[in-house]
């Protein structure tokens, strides 16, 4: 997401130095301006590999099936924290914690009565 965002200033940056390229006179607007046409290409190119590599992320994690550690499941479908689906509420419990490498090690999310979460107590 960063890399995407840095692409887009540097996009943003060149059309603007595009744009004074222009107002220039003289033999070295050609050259300048086919110098910048290739450092536009480039970045438009860069823009198009990171926003591939996005989607093959999130067809990763897609293809990866349910995770218990971002959602409650009920006829098949996520529910997020708090949500609320037969007399149930979807709530985060237990230990809660990540490895060094990010990974989720929490315990799963689970559903409680939803007279128990309205107390607020429900570990």
């Amino acid at each position: 997401m960063k890399k995407i965002v840095a692409v887009a200033a540097c996009l943003m940056s060149s059309a603007a130095f595009a744009g004074s390229v222009q107002g220039a006179s003289g033999a070295s607007d050609s050259v300048a301006s086919s110098d910048l046409s290739v450092e536009v290409v480039k970045s438009n190119a860069l823009l198009m590999q990171l926003v591939g590599e996005v989607a093959q992320l999130k067809k990763a994690e897609e293809d990866a099936g349910p995770n218990p550690h971002k959602f409650c499941y009920a006829d098949g479908k996520p529910f997020s924290v708090g949500a609320k689906h037969n007399d149930q509420v979807c709530v985060k419990t237990g230990i809660q914690m990540s490895a060094p490498d990010k990974a989720d090690m929490s315990d799963p999310l689970r559903w409680i009565p939803a007279k128990v979460a309205a107390q607020g107590h429900y570990d």
